[in-house]
This record gives structure tokens, C-alpha cells and sequence, in this order.
């Protein structure tokens, strides 16, 4: 659990020491601690920085929690935000900036992206995940095993698009587009797969994970 490795890796340090490290209050440490709450992306790479930590274990830690495969990914809301991107996300001195990625069943942080080319994107590090594509469905615009980048902060319906969307225990990028009606049409770019609607009881099971704003895989 989760819980567990955060409590293994904080040793004999203090709540109040590492939540005074991270920057965030005591009580949310507490709470992952003793399996309250799920932590987000972001606080387990702000818990990476401040003690040392395996990243890609505490997220497949995390994954593991929510009773998901590592392509369930779970949401990253991004409540409690830090004042400023984790250690983990900062520049480097070449201008690259790391991001969490999943493939494989496995996560890494070794994905770096120009901090430039994001924030001319509007794109915040520390809210970015990069996951892997494993099938054909967004094919041609996205192929099998393509690389997509997410931003987390889109938690919300409301904008068409492509979305990296949660439904039963895996999460999957889909073309997303709003019924006047208040229903929702879930696309895929491949014909082959079909088109589905969701409403009402059916929509509310659904959750948004991010929006999809970059893809880039092998030719």
C-alpha cells in the first residue's frame, strides 16, 4: 500500500519534518499515511524531493492502491498544489524538465521535455503526465505505442477534444464531444472501433484525467 511505503521512506524523520520539507500541512501526509486519501502526482513528486524517494515507485505504489493496472493511472486532480513546481520538475541546467511517465506497466521520470517549448504552450511541469498508447484506437492521429502528453488540470468536462478519460479500472485517450442535451459522445479516430454515449448515471461513472495536448511515437 501506498501508506506503507510513504511511512518506510519517512523512517524515523517527523510528520512535521516532511511536511514542513515538502511544504504542505502535516495532516495531508497523515492522511496518505494511514490510507485516507490517495496521493496526487504532484505530492508524491514534491515526497520524491524531499526524501530521496523512487519516484516510479511511489506512483506504481499509487496505482496499485487504487486497485488499477498502471494504465488505470488514477486521477491527478492536483488539490493541494504547491506554491511552485517540485524539485523533480525544475529545469536542469540543459532547460529540460522531467515528467512522469507510464508504459508498460512500469513508470519512470525519464521523459524530458524543453521548459520553454511548455510554457509557451501554457503548460505547468508539475502538472504534466506522459503516458504510452497501447493500441490502435486513436490511429491515425495517434498510433499504437505513441507517446502522449497530458495535462492533469483538466479535471473537468466541458471542452471537446482529445482527453485522457477513466472508465471502469482503465483510462484510455479519446475524442471527447458535449451533446446539447448534456450527454457526452466518446470517439475513437479508428473506424473500426465503435462510437459510444454516455448520459445521466452512465456519465457520472466517467472521469476526466486530462487533456491530451502533444503526441509523438515512431513513424
Amino acid at each position: 500500500m501506498i501508506g506503507d511505503v510513504l511511512k518506510r521512506v519517512r523512517g524515523r524523520h517527523t510528520l512535521d519534518e516532511i511536511a514542513l520539507r515538502m511544504g504542505v500541512h502535516k495532516n495531508t501526509l497523515g492522511n496518505y499515511e494511514r490510507g485516507e486519501r490517495l496521493p496526487e502526482i504532484d505530492f508524491l513528486a514534491a515526497f520524491s524531493a524531499a526524501t530521496g524517494a523512487d519516484l516510479g515507485e511511489l506512483l506504481v505504489s499509487r496505482l496499485e492502491a487504487g486497485g488499477r493496472a498502471l494504465d488505470g493511472l488514477g486521477r491527478a486532480t492536483l488539490r493541494d498544489r504547491l506554491a511552485e513546481p517540485p524539485a523533480s520538475y525544475r529545469a536542469s541546467d540543459a532547460g529540460l524538465v522531467s515528467v512522469p511517465t507510464a508504459a508498460g506497466g512500469r513508470a519512470s521520470v525519464g521523459m524530458a521535455f524543453d521548459r520553454r517549448w511548455l510554457e509557451d504552450q501554457g503548460l505547468d511541469p508539475a502538472a504534466l503526465l506522459a503516458v504510452v498508447v497501447e493500441d490502435d484506437s486513436m490511429a491515425p492521429t495517434i498510433r499504437q505505442g505513441a507517446l502522449v502528453l497530458v495535462d492533469t488540470r483538466v479535471t473537468q468536462f466541458g471542452g471537446d477534444g482529445l482527453h485522457l478519460i477513466e472508465q471502469g479500472a482503465r483510462a484510455r485517450v479519446r475524442r471527447l464531444q458535449s451533446d446539447l442535451g448534456g450527454g457526452l459522445f466518446i470517439r475513437c479516430d479508428n473506424p473500426a472501433y465503435r462510437e459510444l454515449f454516455l448520459a445521466g448515471e452512465a456519465l457520472a461513472g466517467l472521469r476526466m484525467l486530462g487533456r491530451a495536448v502533444w503526441a509523438g511515437g515512431g513513424l
